[in-house]
């Protein structure tokens, strides 16, 4: 496991749930009214793509740790 931290900036996605992938067959998605499991095939494939897209955004090591002081002040 590794947290990475998503600075500030423009996104190509824009999404106000949280989600989770569990594998490649399994998403939760926690939304304002609820809770949602997704299993089909291309549903789990386009959270697949957004996480990979977000991945690519977040900072680790000490570029996250900076962020995060700068942050907190």
């Amino acid at each position: 496991m590794s947290l990475g931290v998503i600075p500030l900036g423009p996104r190509t996605r824009a999404g106000v749930e949280n989600f989770y992938v569990y594998d490649q067959n399994l998403v939760r998605i926690q939304l304002l009214s609820g809770r949602f499991t997704v299993n089909a095939p291309g549903d789990v494939a386009e959270y697949l793509a957004a996480f990979a897209e977000l991945s690519e955004l977040a900072v680790v090591g000490d570029e996250a740790r900076a962020l995060i002081r700068d942050a907190i002040g």
